[in-house]
């Protein structure tokens, strides 16, 4: 089964929002200490690029499979 564009890209929105939350909570135990307005400024900037990375993968896997 396939998914059409718009559920390939909520999913893939969904992946990066909980990976940044992951990696957020994370840091303490991981001994990180960064200050809220960096963890911001990273997620700004490299979540676009985890989702752009992400929908092009599902979308080439679902043309492929």
């Amino acid at each position: 089964m396939s998914q059409n564009r718009v559920l390939s890209a909520f999913g893939v929105l969904a992946n990066a929002l909980v990976g940044w939350a992951v990696a957020i909570e994370a840091q303490p135990a991981l001994g990180l200490q960064a200050m809220p307005w960096q963890q911001v400024t990273l997620g700004v900037g490299i979540s676009p690029v985890a989702v752009m990375h992400g929908h092009v993968l599902r979308r080439q896997f679902a043309r492929t499979g």
